[in-house]
This record gives structure tokens, sequence and C-alpha cells, in this order.
């Protein structure tokens, strides 16, 4: 029979029991995984992480793109990061009287060349019952020439020693030292075992420990060829979404509904969207592929229930609104999706506030405009949906420094091409919905190439639109009135035979990459100024300047400012603003690939 351990007065100081986390992991930035790594991870983990240290990520990522730039002279204030990371360890290691030589530990982590993995167990039952989360979360980095793993856990250990906190040996497992709080919560001291550098940590440390150790089968999950081909990979288990609605519900028992109608709580809000989405497991990874990073992925759902491919329509068909964009638009993606299933989705979670909204909004789009809600308006799409992406036209003249409250005019968000199964009859009812609110008499209308180009203001913004065989395009600002008048040229073109899908040299190079057989396609292909990516920077960081107050948060902005704007000068010279991901469906599973 296994004791359990008694309650151990205090518990490690957070900045300790941070870094001797950091031990563990050494970096969360890349991985590869072998069994004998995972075999130190809960058999039931239902989240697992396996990266590559830092020195084998370099080691990788030299011959790519994005290693060539990270050599590059212009990009000293990148390599910067890690020196500058170290300084303010340092300091904080010293403000906090940290009995541990952060610097020499930080140097020796830096060069480490081997992986590491993380797996994480929630107990839904307990946590529910205890009203707080109840976890295991085991680290390990497995031994590796570039580093001491038994000096590494010896100085960790009398870091500990030296420490006001209060350890305890566990009579479990190869002896464990552990700090305990008095809610059983805690983490064990890194140490070695069999070679590998281990560390527990989770609530009712002790009993979850015990369950493992005793059980032989407690430990060790199996991982996919897929983990040992990728700098970082992570698998989820559906089940966790479903946990975040549990913990959403508990906080609002306490008093604490976070936001929005009472009657419509955010826990109720995550649980049906989660439920309606019938996510069972979600996997991705990312490694080199050649010059470039490739990232692909599965989500996998719920067959038996209404899920989230019912919404992205599994079935098979050919893509003809891809002809429509214009040629070398920047930012577009082509989707399929089912307007009815999406409807579903939405009634499902808004009903929880208004019980019967379904009916009421059919019954009174047929009363108000005598509209038939499935017949007029969600059947009458096909499934096909393009979105092209403007954002970037807003910030064109403006002054360096300048806000977004300087901006005297919305130039550009978004475009749409929505595919119709009989546009005129659609215009017919789009039409009479405007005129029975009397919103005809302010919209102006202009031929274009026998084509009536419409357009309104919709609160802020101008909102243009046109009629073509494929569908209705939609557009918004001055670029979606451009983006309007190029689809139509597209369509006419195209019913001539004469419009081809035109993408840039970045982007054929990228397409040529993906596997075979996609369906959906997303494509992302900026070139815009420094200057412009820099003042975009500018507005994102201002308002988190406002709340730096504290030195080390101060000089972690000023560190990522000068980054990132060293990465935006060099990104465009090393072919690092362009990407292009596809998705193929089939019965419960969609897969997702992307080339950077």
């Amino acid at each position: 029979m296994t004791r359990l351990p008694s309650r151990a007065p205090g518990h490690l100081p957070a900045v300790l029991l941070a870094l001797s986390s950091l031990a563990s992991l050494a970096s969360l930035q890349g991985g590869v995984a072998a069994q004998d790594l995972a075999r130190f991870l809960p058999k039931d983990a239902q989240f697992t992480v396996v990266c590559d240290g830092p020195a084998r990520i370099a080691e990788r990522l030299a011959a790519t793109n994005f290693g060539r730039l990270f050599a590059d002279p212009d990009a000293a204030p990148i390599r910067a990061i890690p020196g500058r990371v170290r300084e303010m360890l340092v300091k904080l290691a010293e403000r906090e009287s940290v009995p541990l030589d952060v610097g020499s530990l930080f140097d020796r982590l830096a060069v480490y060349g081997g992986r590491m993995a993380i797996g994480a167990h929630v107990d839904l039952a307990a946590s529910v019952e205890a009203k707080a989360p109840r976890f295991l979360i085991s680290f390990v980095v497995e031994p590796h020439e570039s580093i001491d793993l038994e000096a590494l856990a010896a100085d960790l250990q009398r870091a500990v020693d030296e420490s006001d906190a209060g350890t305890q040996a566990l009579e479990f497992g190869p002896g464990f030292q552990a700090a305990i709080d008095e809610n059983g919560d805690g983490a064990t001291v890194p140490r070695v075992v069999d070679g590998h550098l281990v560390m527990f940590a989770g609530s009712g440390l002790g009993t979850a420990l015990a369950r493992i150790f005793d059980d032989h089968e407690g430990l060790g999950v199996t991982l996919p060829a897929a983990s040992a081909e990728s700098m970082i990979w992570g698998r989820g288990d559906g089940e966790l979404l479903r946990f975040f609605a549990d913990m959403a519900a508990l906080a609002e028992e306490d008093g604490n509904p976070g936001f929005g109608d009472p009657s419509m709580p955010p826990s109720a809000i995550l649980r049906a969207i989660f439920e309606r989405l019938a996510l069972t497991e979600f996997e991705a990874g990312t490694a080199p592929f050649g010059e470039h990073l490739r990232s692909v992925g599965h989500i996998l759902t719920d067959a038996s229930v209404p899920n989230l491919l019912d919404i992205l329509q599994p079935q098979e068909k050919s893509t003809p609104l891809l002809a429509l964009v214009p040629a070398l638009h920047p930012i577009w993606t082509s989707i399929r999706i089912d307007a009815a299933g999406l409807y579903d989705l939405i009634c499902d979670v808004a009903e929880l506030a208004q019980p019967g909204l379904r009916g009421m909004l059919a019954e009174s789009l047929q009363q108000e405009f005598g509209i038939d809600l499935q017949k007029d308006l969600l059947d009458a799409f096909d499934g096909q949906l393009i979105m092209l992406t403007d954002t970037f036209a807003n910030f064109e003249g403006l002054a360096p420094g300048a806000s977004l409250e300087d901006m005297e005019e919305v130039k550009g968000l978004y475009s749409f091409v929505l595919g119709l199964r009989d546009p005129p009859a659609f215009e017919k009812v789009l039409d009479g919905i405007l005129r029975s609110r009397g919103l005809h008499a302010a919209r102006k209308t202009v031929e274009y190439r026998n084509t009536k180009l419409r357009s309104m203001n919709v609160v802020v913004v101008q909102l243009h639109y046109a009629f073509v065989p494929e569908g209705i395009a939609l557009g918004l600002g001055e670029a979606g009135a451009e983006n309007v008048r190029k689809i139509v040229d597209q369509s006419i073109a195209r019913a001539e035979g004469q419009a081809p899908v035109s993408h840039s040299e970045r982007i054929q190079k990228r397409l040529a990459l993906l596997q075979s057989g996609w369906r959906d396609l997303s494509i992302s292909d900026i070139a815009v100024p420094s200057s412009t990516m820099n003042q975009l920077m500018d507005l994102a960081l201002a308002d988190l300047d406002d709340h730096a107050e504290d030195e080390f948060a101060a000089e972690f902005l000023e560190l990522m400012r000068e980054s990132i704007t060293a990465y935006f000068k060099l990104a465009s010279r090393y072919d690092q603003m362009s990407s292009a991901a596809a998705i193929r469906l089939e019965p419960g599973r969609l897969s997702f690939e992307s080339i950077q």
C-alpha cells in the first residue's frame, strides 16, 4: 500500500517553480518525439506537446528562409532577444532572491539540442466536484550530449534546499522530492530518471502520482509518426473544450458571470457551441519543408451527431468561384459553408437566451417582408464563399505615429462573393427588403459593363454590391468598391473562358507543394511597405505601452518593438510574407495544410 505524503508547510516561491519548469522544458518552440520520451507522460493525457530544444530548432531552420533571415546582419535585434531575456531573468531572480545561478542555467538551456515533452491530464469529474481544476502535468527532457542533466538536476535541488520552501520525500516512484501546499497542490523537484529530466506538477499531487506509479499502465502515451517529424507537435482532446465550459459555469455560480446577459451565461454559450461542433480530437505539427515551413494537422468530429464538418459541407464539389478572385489579390479565402447548418448553430446558441427564437424569426420575415426563411434565404446560397481582405488600405497615407482616430474614412475592410443558386431571384428578395424600409431611396446605382453597381451607407462604412451570374459580390469601403468592379470583370472573363486564377510566383511555388485533393484554399501574399507594418505594430503596442509601468514589462515591450521592426524590414527579402493553406474533408475528418 502506498502511503500518501503528509501536507508540507510552505511551497516553492513562484519564480523558482517557474525556473524549475523552464529547466524541464528548455523551450516550447519546436519538437521531435520518440517513444522513450513519451513514457513519462500520463497515459490518459488529453493534451500533449512534443518539441525541439533551442539548438535543434536553430539547426533545422538554418536552411529555410526564416533561418536565412535570422542570420542576416540586419536581424541583429532579433538575434539579441535571447541575451536580453537572459539579462531580464537574472535581474528578476536577483530581485526575488532566488538561490540559483539563473544566468548559468539559461546558458545551458540555450545550447540544448535534444527534445522535450509535456503531457497534461485533467480529471473532468473531479474538477466539477471540487469546483476547481484537478490536473496532473508532466515535463520531460531527454538526455543529449549538449547538456549534463544530472548536474542541472543537482543545481535545482540545491536551490530548493537553500530556499525557504518546505519539501518532502514521496514514498512512491523513483524518489521525488515535492513541495505540496495545504490544498495538496504542488510540484516535484526536477530529477533524472533513466537519463531523462522529469518533473510533475498538479493538484492533489500526492494522490495523482500514487495512482500513476502504483498502476504500471499509468504512464506512457502512444505518439504518432507526425510527432517525430515536427519541430513542434501537439494533440488535444475534445473533452478539454467542454472542460472550459464547466469551469466557466463554476465561476458563474460564485457570482462571476463574466459578461453578457445573465440569462445567456458564457458557460452555456461555450457548451452549446462545443456540443454542436462535436470535436473529438485536434492535432497539428510544424516542420521545415525545404526552404519553407509546413504545418499539417487534422480535426476529428463525432459523425453520429450534427457537427462542424456538416457546417463545412463535407461533400466534394468544384469551386467555380475561384475564378472570380481578382488577379494577384493579396489576401483571400475560398471556403464552402452550409448556410442552413451555420444558421442552426447560431440559433442553438441564441435560443439559450430566447427560446423559440428560430420560429419567431421565420414568422417575422414572413409577416414583414413576405420572405420564406428557408426557401428565399437559406436555400438560396449554394454554399460557396470567397472573402477578400483589404484592411492594409486603411493605413496608406497615414503620417507616422497616427492613431486609429486619425483615419478620416474606412478605405478597406472585407469583400465577399456569395454563391447563389438563382441570383435574379435573390436580387428580387433583397430589393423587396430594402424598399420595405425605404432604404432604396438613398441607394446609388451606376452601370458598369452592363451590370448595376449599387452602393449605400451602412452605419459608418459604405457598402457596395453587384449581382453576377455566379452570385452576389459585396465590398466595404473604397477598396471594396474597386473589388466589386474587379469581380464583375472576372465574371465576364470567366463566361468568355478567359479567367484563369492568377497567382504570384511566390504563391505558385507554395501551391505546387500542397498535397493534392484540397477543397478549400486560403492565400496570403502581403506586399506592403515596411513603414505600414511598423505603423500597425505601433498601434498594436500603444495600449500596452500605457500599462507598462513595471520596468521589466517596459523593457520587454521595447525588445519586441525592436525585433518586430527588424523582422518586417527583412520579411519581404526572405519571402516570409506569403503563405498558402488548404483543407480537405472526408467523413468525420478535416485535414489542413499550410506552406509558409
